[in-house]
């Protein structure tokens, strides 16, 4: 079904001044996982669609299909529920 991914929300000023910091990278190396901390959002190279409004930020990460409807997508669940990350 490919069903992975994630989305971030970020506050638009932490956005724009590079103070979002995006989810952990996880990469395993001889059998151990490491986790790689990217320090700012907008040079995170999973990111594959942004969404910008005035006040916020909706970013996808690793996000295999992206589908553009017609209709207002933030105004349907569950994107109309979603908050930002502190």
């Amino acid at each position: 079904m490919m069903m992975w991914g994630k989305w971030g929300i970020y506050e638009r000023h932490k956005y724009d001044n590079g103070l979002a910091i995006p989810p952990n990278r996880a990469k395993w190396k001889k059998n151990q996982l490491l986790l790689k901390k990217v320090k700012d959002v907008r040079k995170d190279s999973r990111v594959r669609l942004t969404i910008i409004t005035k006040e916020t930020v909706l970013v996808e990460f690793n996000g295999p299909i992206l589908q553009f409807p017609f209709d207002n997508p933030s105004a349907k669940e569950p994107i109309k529920s979603w908050v930002p990350i502190a």
